[in-house]
């Protein structure tokens, strides 16, 4: 009793000494107390805390308090179960429940003979080491193979204290030597969140983002065989990182900050100087360009699930600047804006705001003249800039009133004489879409010209959702009244194999090839392809779409008009109006536009009046959603509207004349076989059996949002274009 009283006290004394000075003898016999207790107690778990006094010193013996957790279904209560013959990669997350930072060490055991434990991890090995405190986590993968004849257990605890100089695993075997580990991190459609596992994802709807891997291994990923590899016999741990994608093309940008961590968007990094490019790439074999002024992706060829990555890291220096925050003045767009920047760097992208019939020319230091401000211009100090403005040219203009719901200016108001020819430039007229009002060139207008994908073409009308539909026109610009075949996508091509139904006017129609028709409604059903819908199909398919520009084309309705008013509405007198076999029909363009029968009607309209006859790709509100493809011909009422005349009235002056003749998309009789509008050689509205050989020039639709962009004044020398 009297020695525990004696150590009780001489404890106590210890802790009420007063501060000397570390020069005095009392600090060394401290640290020398100290150095002993560690050695007495093994320096096991001892943790020391010094304040400003030494009687505020206190000495803690403490464990480590930790969860061990993982996600694999065989371990539970920190116990693997494992099968005889079986690896298993085990991913564990350490968890420290301790105030401060703690030292701890990974250990196992079993009872079970054949069971080998491995550590594997791809950057480091990390079964002891140093944890941080409060809910710090540290990751740990480890290797576990039963090579004996029965289910083995093993129990993994960790070993752990505030100060432990003498911790270490028992986990030696150093990466796993039987295998080189491979894991597979399977990112989310977001770059959120990922998973890890074993096995490859399916490149139905994966792609490929990169490998790392530790001790020198040299990762080799194979696209085409869809598999992973190593370059080099080492023994080595692998992870290989995959995203789940949304689309066929997908670009993201890839920041490594100062601080060490990567932050990874669709939003491409301010251009301020701050961002720094690294390097890019696409996975799957992608043809592409990168940018490095605008930090754009130019991607000319790409198969599905193809991912590009731009990688950047962040200039410290301009990143630690000061900020200052400056102003921008739209200068009569109705509003005032301001962006941070960083004196030393640069302005990076301003932005592009909007102002209806006008384009943005850039911001300037003055509100009239003054200097141009660009991405690259250094930051002095504090401004206010002012955004310059253009007047747009016709078609901008026309499309951002249409899609603003203004009025459109420079329409011609009334109606034409749809009867005579339009041999001079009688500028745009109004007439109702299936979306709107839609605003058509009529006669030798010489400002309609467009440049795109790489061709010429003539616009025929803005359409009233502010689309622009236009016809090729060849891949040079042409004169109105110039007879070429360059102006043609294709010569000698006929409408159709078969001409001896009423079904083969269609765009498409009912039965194969060579059976009879049996009812309107299954001469009209939308099953096979017409010869020519799949040749300009073909052309669509190679010329725009394998470019990568089918995105700035739009899906507006074609009209193939098989309706069938009957006599009274056509005014011929054979007309039985029942459009299917060998029937004598005729269709809804002849009551309009007028026939060999019948050359004084002339009233072209631009409404699709049967929807089954409304030919779209995926839009099936106002159209049948049944195109392969968004392309096809003009119609009969555009070719009366644009200026032919009545039906057989010579006009090589206005701008659809081309010299040879070619096929439109409207359905002209059946009275003993098929028979469809066509423009004729001399630029006339005519007719010709399906089975004739003429030329195509095929009509798209250019997307609103990329109408409203195009420069230019639409003339030959200075075509709207992008």
């Amino acid at each position: 009793m009297q020695n525990k009283k004696k150590f009780r006290l001489f404890k106590n004394t210890i802790r009420r000494i007063k501060y000397y000075d570390k020069t005095q003898t009392t600090y060394f016999a401290v640290m020398i107390f100290i150095a002993g207790f560690c050695l007495f107690t093994g320096a096991t778990y001892s943790y020391f805390t010094l304040s400003g006094r030494i009687g505020n010193a206190t000495i803690t013996i403490a464990k480590l308090n930790y969860t061990l957790e993982s996600t694999n279904t065989n371990y539970a209560n920190q116990t693997l179960t494992i099968a005889p013959g079986e690896t298993t990669f085990l991913d564990l997350d350490l968890k420290s429940l301790n105030a401060q930072k703690t030292r701890y060490a990974l250990n196992y055991d079993t009872n079970f003979s054949g069971v080998e434990v491995y550590y594997s991890e791809s950057i480091k090995k990390n079964v002891d080491g140093v944890i941080g405190p409060n809910g710090s986590i540290v990751n740990m993968r480890i290797v576990v193979v039963n090579n004996g004849s029965a289910n083995a257990t093993v129990r993994f605890d960790v070993d752990g204290g505030y100060l432990q100089n003498t911790l270490s695993s028992n986990i030696v075997n150093g990466y796993f030597e039987k295998d080189q580990t491979i894991r597979y991190v399977v990112y989310d459609e977001d770059f959120q969140s990922s998973v890890v596992g074993y096995d490859i994802p399916s490149r139905e709807n994966h792609s490929y983002y990169k490998a790392e891997c530790s001790n020198g291994g040299e990762p080799v990923w194979n696209e085409i065989n869809w598999n992973f590899s190593i370059g080099n016999e080492v023994q080595t741990s692998c992870d290989v990182y995959f995203k789940k994608t949304n689309t066929g093309l997908e670009k993201y940008y890839n920041v490594l900050g100062s601080n060490g961590i990567n932050s990874i968007s669709t939003t491409k990094p301010d251009r301020t100087g701050e961002y720094v490019y690294q390097s890019s790439s696409c996975s799957n074999g992608a043809v592409y360009s990168f940018d490095e002024s605008t930090f754009e992706f130019n991607v000319e060829t790409h198969e599905p699930n193809t991912l590009c990555i731009a990688n950047f890291t962040t200039n410290k220096e301009i990143e630690e600047a000061e900020k200052i925050i400056i102003t921008l003045d739209s200068n009569g767009a109705g509003r005032t804006y301001s962006k941070e920047v960083s004196v030393g760097g640069t302005y990076g992208d301003l932005p592009l705001i909007k102002r209806n019939g006008y384009n943005l020319i850039g911001w300037f230091t003055e509100r009239e003249a003054g200097e141009l401000v660009e991405a690259n211009t250094p930051v002095s100090g504090p401004v206010t800039l002012y955004a310059h403005w253009e007047e747009m040219s016709f078609i901008p203009k026309t499309v951002s009133a249409i899609l603003n719901n203004q009025p459109v200016e420079g329409i011609n108001a009334g109606t034409p004489n749809f009867v005579e020819a339009a041999t001079s430039d009688e500028g745009v007229y109004a007439l109702e879409d299936d979306y709107g009002t839609s605003y058509y060139y009529r006669g030798a207008v010489t400002n309609n010209y467009v440049k795109f994908a790489g061709f010429y073409w003539r616009i025929i009308r803005i359409n009233g959702d502010g689309s622009l539909r236009i016809i090729y026109d060849g891949t040079k610009g042409y004169f109105n009244g110039t007879s070429d075949t360059g102006r043609l996508a294709y010569t000698e091509k006929a409408f159709n194999a078969k001409e001896d139904d009423a079904k083969y006017v269609g765009w498409m129609f009912g039965g194969t090839q060579g059976t009879a028709s049996t009812s309107k409604v299954q001469a009209q059903t939308n099953e096979i392809n017409s010869d020519i819908k799949t040749l300009v199909d073909l052309w669509y398919k190679t010329n725009i779409a394998d470019k990568n520009l089918g995105d700035k084309v739009s899906d507006v309705v074609f009209c193939n008009d098989r309706t069938t008013p009957g006599k009274d509405a056509t005014g011929w007198s054979r007309d039985t109006g029942l459009g299917y076999a060998k029937n004598t029909t005729a269709y809804g363009a002849t009551a309009r536009v007028g026939g060999p029968w019948q050359t004084t009607v002339t009233q072209p309209r631009f409404t699709c009046p049967q929807k089954n006859d409304a030919f779209t790709v995926n839009d099936e509100t106002k159209g049948n959603g049944d195109l392969t493809y968004p392309v096809g011909l003009i119609t009969a009422d555009e070719i009366v509207a644009a200026g032919s005349g009545k039906y057989n009235t010579a006009n090589s002056s206005y701008y659809l004349y081309k010299g040879s003749w070619y096929w439109s998309l409207s359905s002209l009789n059946f009275i003993s076989s098929a028979v469809m509008f066509i423009v004729y050689t001399n630029g006339n509205l005519n007719d010709y059996g399906v089975v004739m050989s003429g030329a195509v020039a095929p009509v798209i639709n250019l997307k609103p949002e990329y109408a409203i962009t195009l420069k230019g004044t639409g003339t030959m020398e200075d075509p709207y274009t992008e």
